[in-house]
């Protein structure tokens, strides 16, 4: 049985998450604009998949005032990229405990960080991850993923910085290497998505997966295998 998460802008409102309550409240009018616009119910069922099988139910409230919110929000992209970040942040730290976000510098290809409530005075925790923007956007998500891998499972390895090349090597051990790769393809590449668009584009069509899941061709036949093993093992 699901767990239902009851959820609301209170926090990010209030400047708890972090955030100024003026950031705050913006992000948030921007989600519940986006709700009234396209007719959600108040309260709203988000259905949460992916690693976690959940759902939460959403307080918002409808704009007070329409017409200043139709010339507030006039640009509907960008009041739909602002609310999803609420959305999104509401939902991470209560599910995932995280007690504050921090708005993360232009370049770092992220809006926001989860971080904790001690932060140094840059606004993080200190922990930055850095990809070589020389790499396709395929190899840069896959990086992505193996170093926040490091950052999740890792961190109290190392005391400065980890440092890995091109072919995700480091001075941890391989075993440490291969299960950051191997947990950077479940979250990319999450088992209950590729096995419904398996379904739609072939099992064995490595090379539309990919581009469906935005990762390099020869990652996505590491993770068919992965899945493959898996299926022959629960035969056994």
């Amino acid at each position: 049985m699901k767990a239902e998460h009851k959820l609301s802008f209170d926090a990010l409102c209030g400047g708890k998450l972090g955030l100024t309550p003026t950031a705050g409240a913006f992000l948030s009018e921007s989600a519940e604009f986006c709700l009234f616009k396209n007719d959600h119910p108040g309260p709203v069922t988000l259905n949460i998949t992916g690693d976690a099988e959940t759902y939460g139910v959403l307080q918002w409230s409808r704009p007070t005032d329409e017409k200043s919110a139709e010339r507030t929000y006039g640009n509907r992209k960008e009041a739909a990229e602002d609310g999803a970040c609420a959305v999104a942040i509401v939902v991470v730290t209560q599910l995932e405990k995280f007690p504050a976000v921090a708005k993360s510098p232009i370049g770092t290809g992220m809006d926001y960080w989860m971080t904790g409530d001690d932060d140094a005075e840059i606004g993080f925790s200190g922990y930055l991850i850095v990809v070589n923007e020389a790499y396709t956007v395929e190899d840069q998500r896959v990086a992505a993923a193996h170093e926040l891998s490091h950052y999740m499972k890792d961190r109290d390895r190392f005391t400065d910085r980890l440092v890995d090349n091109r072919m995700y090597s480091s001075e941890l051990d391989n075993r440490v290497e291969e299960e950051a790769d191997k947990i950077a393809l479940y979250w990319l590449v999450p088992g209950k998505h590729l096995s419904r668009i398996r379904k739609e584009v072939g099992y064995d069509n490595a090379e539309e997966l990919a581009r469906v899941f935005r990762i390099p061709v020869q990652e996505m036949k590491i993770r068919i295998g992965q899945i493959r093993r898996r299926i022959r093992w629960s035969e056994i």
